[in-house]
């Protein structure tokens, strides 16, 4: 049934693995898409109810105001930065998505300053190495912020921690929550950006109408 699928992740989410669920198979569930909708629908609210509008406020200013923004992600996490880098880049003059292909955190870590915001994305399975990637960064003095799933706890070092609840009870973790919040948080900072956003948006879609880019 439903709730005993549910409680079957919840008590075994400590582990990060989805290949515990046995009873996953295919023809298991009856009704696949209302069984879905309503891990969504849970999960989007447990992670909602963790965060306010100031939280993400603060982060939308703080976006426009930093010198630069980085945004870390490895692994499933890459997907969620390269999104928010491609949305946010339309209103925040500089943002980047690390590390690429072959690069070290070194190499990055060395040019930030404690002008710039870092945000990273930390999904389970987390890459090993991230409490030691964020006390370097506060070394460094930049703001903090991470959107973890929930089975991390809460960091009150951190300046932001959105903590999403991505638990399912089939063999993919639902992430419907992550993309939730990665659009809050673009839609909070283009508005907060104003009519400084407003006039990069037009002059994006200007250059692009000229070059070519779109049919």
């Amino acid at each position: 049934s439903y709730d005993a699928a549910r409680r079957a992740v919840r008590d075994e989410a400590s582990s990060g693995s989805r290949l515990y669920i046995g009873h996953a198979e295919p023809g298991a569930m009856e009704d696949v898409l209302g069984f879905g909708m309503r891990e969504e629908m849970e999960n989007l609210a447990w992670t909602f109810q963790r965060i306010t509008p100031d939280d993400l406020d603060r982060l939308a200013e703080k976006m426009l105001s930093a010198r630069k923004v980085w945004i870390i992600g490895q692994r499933i996490s890459h997907s969620f930065a390269t999104y928010l880098r491609w949305q946010l880049v339309k209103v925040v003059p500089d943002a980047a998505v690390i590390p690429k292909d072959g690069e070290s955190m070194g190499e990055h870590l060395a040019a930030m300053t404690a002008d710039d915001l870092v945000l990273v994305v930390a999904l389970r399975r987390r890459m090993s190495g991230l409490e030691a990637l964020l006390r370097e960064i506060g070394t460094i003095g930049a703001a903090r912020a991470v959107i973890s799933d929930d089975s991390m706890e809460p960091d009150p070092r951190l300046d932001w921690h959105f903590r999403c609840r991505i638990s399912t009870a089939t063999p993919q973790f639902n992430h419907a929550a992550v993309l939730a919040l990665c659009h809050q948080i673009v839609v909070r900072t283009t508005l907060k950006s104003g009519a400084d956003g407003r006039t990069r948006l037009r002059r994006v879609d200007e250059l692009n109408e000229r070059l070519g880019e779109y049919d």
